[in-house]
């Protein structure tokens, strides 16, 4: 199980490894364009033993609001998705008190 896969690094590593070994890998990421991107990795690859969830993970039920990074500098702000959080405050920092976007989810 991968919690938080990202774009797949360890799904996929750990995917090919066992792909002749009836090994099933759930490979879960909350942010929708990461999922994606997730998605694409898995299906580039052809692989069949890799289940996608596109939820978040915790210990309680209910909603949650991810923030991203926006690169507001630029003439077309850019979402950096690699910069996601669940805490506004993280994203703050990183972004040196710029904005950011957010999602529920």
């Amino acid at each position: 199980m991968d919690v938080g896969a990202n774009v797949g690094n360890y799904t996929l590593r750990v995917a090919h490894k066992y792909k002749d070994k009836e090994v099933r890998i759930i490979s879960i990421e909350a942010h929708p364009e990461t999922y994606r991107a997730l998605c694409r990795n898995i299906d580039c690859n052809n692989f069949k033993n890799v289940k996608t969830i596109c939820k978040a993970v915790t210990d309680h039920k209910g909603s949650v609001t991810m923030y991203d990074q926006i690169d507001i500098k630029s003439s077309k702000p850019r979402y950096h998705f690699r910069l996601s959080s669940t805490f506004k405050r993280v994203i703050q920092k990183l972004n040196n008190k710029e904005n950011t976007g957010s999602s529920d989810y």
